[in-house]
């Protein structure tokens, strides 16, 4: 890892960088897409979803259906910022929001859509051809992903930016008493009706949560939220991501380094 002190000589030793793999793929064809701004999502993911890693790296240019002009950077640069708002749609059920209302996470029940996890890689590398390309994007995730994405671990603290006030109901769980509840290491989950109850731990069903264990419960808990119980997502998610940003690179950035360097600043306040 560089010596860097700061993010913009992290920024710019991570452009050098990506400028290196560039220019190893310099012969590659340019990326033309023809697509419909009503229907940029499906559209795009149809042109653009089949193609290898290093063939996004080509050249992008965007023309979109039924509009005059050459691309000269302008219309990527569009391309880039309704594709980002548009996979957000709730149409594709592939994110929620969070309970700040401004940033997204992978929704559980994404399986309904059969293309989610071709989507969610998808998405990955969008963001990633976004960077390599030096275009920003209009996406907020929620933090507990952009540690993920950057190679850090999430903790029972980033539940907190994903669902307040269950974060603040585990908080009160772990500062008072709770033997009297008749809670267990499961967690019950509803597919559209369909209730599975899932273990934490092996024969959880039988491990009473009590004072002396309430914290390990917690945490699972947490992790079950944030990671276990959309997994696949998640993966897919990052596979398609690191598929265009190596790992390595990834990791010089905080998670709200990530952030910054993927959206700008944005323009609201979180609580």
């Amino acid at each position: 890892m560089p010596n860097v002190l700061n993010f913009e000589n992290k920024r710019a030793y991570f452009r050098k960088e990506l400028e290196k793999i560039s220019r190893n793929y310099h012969h590659r064809q340019r990326l033309s897409i023809h697509i419909k701004r009503n229907n940029i999502f499906t559209e795009a993911f149809a042109q653009l979803g089949h193609k290898s890693p290093s063939d996004l790296l080509g050249s992008l240019h965007v023309d979109f259906t039924g509009e005059r002009g050459a691309d000269a950077g302008g219309l990527t640069r569009d391309f880039f910022i309704e594709l980002s708002r548009a996979m957000f749609n709730p149409n594709y059920s592939l994110f929620n929001l969070t309970s700040n209302g401004v940033t997204y996470y992978p929704n559980s029940q994404s399986f309904v859509n059969p293309d989610h996890l071709n989507f969610f890689k998808f998405i990955g590398r969008m963001i990633g051809k976004a960077l390599f390309d030096g275009h920003l994007l209009e996406c907020y995730f929620s933090k507990p992903l952009y540690k993920m994405m950057v190679g850090q671990d999430i903790t029972f603290e980033d539940q907190q930016d994903l669902d307040n006030d269950y974060f603040r109901s585990c908080r009160w769980g772990i500062e008072n008493k709770i033997d009297d509840q008749e809670l267990y290491f499961t967690v019950t989950t509803d597919y559209f009706g369909r209730i599975e109850e899932k273990e934490l731990i092996p024969g959880g069903q039988n491990v009473k949560v009590n004072d002396e264990n309430k914290i390990d419960y917690f945490e699972k808990m947490g992790y079950f939220r944030m990671y276990e119980s959309i997994k696949q997502q998640i993966d897919s998610f990052l596979q398609g991501f690191h598929e265009l940003i190596p790992k390595n690179l990834a990791r010089i950035f905080s998670p709200s380094e990530m952030e910054l360097l993927i959206s700008g600043l944005p323009n609201f306040d979180r609580k």
